[in-house]
């Protein structure tokens, strides 16, 4: 349903704003390419998890293409749209006084991207390896939580 309203919206854009830049156009239809796959491997995830193995209790715990679907995919989705949020912030500031702490603030989001993107992509990797070991899966948990409070972090200072 959600990804309904998605699909949507993407047409409603292109269909409004046909004179928008070709890059902005661009970064629209990747990330509904993006949001598309990772759509398809939840809804894989799902029909194997609970429809191919109903009943068998070991098949919740595998990890299949979740290592990758959830905070990869999600970086893949995430840091290009930060980057876009701040390239726009340094657009739209014009006053000087203004202009100062934009910079800050942009500042902060780009670190604050880049170690969200770095830390996802570890931890993903890290719950991959920790299929086959568990004090790598613990260390993993350590990376993720390092990605979702950064993560929360930038949406804090999106809103703000």
């Amino acid at each position: 349903m959600l990804y309904g309203f998605l699909c949507s919206q993407v047409w409603s854009y292109y269909e409004t704003f046909p004179k928008d830049l070709t890059r902005i156009k661009v970064l629209v239809f990747y990330l509904m390419a993006v949001v598309t796959a990772q759509t398809a491997m939840n809804a894989h995830e799902v029909l194997i998890t609970f429809g191919t193995h109903f009943s068998e209790v070991d098949a919740l715990q595998k990890i299949n293409l979740q290592w990758f679907a959830c905070p990869i995919i999600t970086v893949l989705a995430g840091f290009p749209v930060q980057m876009f949020y701040a390239y726009r912030m340094t657009r739209f500031s014009r006053s000087n006084c203004a202009s100062k702490i934009t910079k800050v603030i942009v500042v902060i989001v780009v670190v604050l991207a880049l170690f969200a993107s770095i830390t996802s992509i570890i931890g993903g990797v890290k719950v991959y390896q920790g299929q086959f070991e568990q004090s790598i899966f613990n260390e993993a948990v350590k990376f993720q939580e390092m990605w979702l409070v950064s993560s929360a972090s930038l949406h804090v200072k999106a809103d703000v």
